[in-house]
């Protein structure tokens, strides 16, 4: 058996969750205010958390191109955006170190590289934790889908857009294999960030966007 010292706790250990589920506790993560603040299934949670780990991956390169190219709009909109959706997905730590970055930067202090550095540090935290723990996504199929289930795909999840419901982890795999071909890398990375921090309507825009193409 393994001890659980509490969510978000450094260093504690975790059992395993189901095969394909979460586990028990997640470093740098509220699993419990997660499920309570979001009343999703399990598997909806693991959805977006994988969604997390892809859109966030690189927020600290990102950031530092900005910072290089003194981009103070696209800095506050990174910092911004990084504490809403650790919000979301009750990162707590990660959340509260954005949150005073994006405050210094709307302030324009020039201080921010320490706070720059604590966001870094807590991202990094729970990414680690999310590679470690969560479990390993299936390699996506090479066979392109067929323009018309392609099609009906996409207006499943407009469905479930519109009624402000959240994309389930397989549809979420099916859309990226029916959207990729004609979706721009924009739009996409639009998209999986609307769809992770919970932008239905903004979503929906995208997602009727990319449709249009498939239309065309």
């Amino acid at each position: 058996m393994y001890s659980v010292s509490g969510p978000g706790q450094p260093g504690e250990l975790t059992a395993p969750g189901s095969a394909g589920g979460l586990p028990a506790a997640i470093d740098g993560l509220d699993l419990p205010q997660m499920r309570s603040r979001l009343g999703c299934e399990d598997e909806i949670l693991l959805a977006i958390l994988e969604q997390f780990a892809r859109d966030f991956g690189q927020w600290r390169e990102q950031f530092d191109l900005e910072q290089q190219a003194q981009n103070a709009e696209a800095m506050v909109r990174l910092a911004h955006t990084l504490k809403g959706t650790a919000a979301n997905v009750c990162a707590n730590e990660v959340q509260a170190a954005a949150l005073a970055l994006e405050t210094a930067l709307r302030q324009g202090s020039g201080q921010t590289a320490g706070l720059v550095q604590a966001c870094d540090v807590a991202l990094q935290r729970v990414l680690m934790a999310l590679r470690q723990q969560l479990p390993s996504e299936e390699a996506p199929q090479s066979a392109t889908m067929p323009p018309a289930q392609a099609l009906q795909v996409v207006q499943e999840v407009a469905a479930l857009l519109q009624r402000r419901r959240h994309v389930p982890h397989s549809m979420l795999q099916e859309l990226r294999a029916a959207v990729a071909p004609v979706a721009s890398a924009e739009q996409l990375d639009a998209l999986w960030r609307q769809l992770a921090a919970f932008e239905f309507k903004n979503a929906q825009q995208t997602l009727a966007d990319i449709q249009a193409r498939m239309s065309a």
